[in-house]
């Protein structure tokens, strides 16, 4: 099992989620995980992470400075959030 230390960023999400769904597919088309290094976080198994993202899945955070991005996104708002220069999403 991987320890959050070895991602660049959280995707926190949960089992029969379409957003999530949706937002990972965005994801998977866009950004290469092997570049981003994103763990993926359940949020069913915590509570903590229900009262804080519950409503908001997906998010993405980032693990230097746990900055997030909770849905609605767009790729515009996810290459600004990846800090990814030049990003064109054709």
């Amino acid at each position: 099992m991987q320890e959050r230390s070895d991602f660049n960023f959280i995707f926190y999400t949960t089992s029969g989620c379409h957003l999530c769904d949706e937002a990972m597919a965005m994801l998977a088309m866009h950004f290469p995980d092997h570049v981003l290094r994103i763990g993926l976080c359940d949020i069913a198994s915590d509570d903590i992470l229900i009262d804080r993202y519950g409503t908001k899945i997906p998010v993405l955070e980032k693990m230097e400075n746990e900055e997030v991005l909770a849905w609605p996104f767009n790729i515009e708002q996810l290459a600004g959030f990846f800090n990814l220069q030049g990003f064109n999403s054709r």
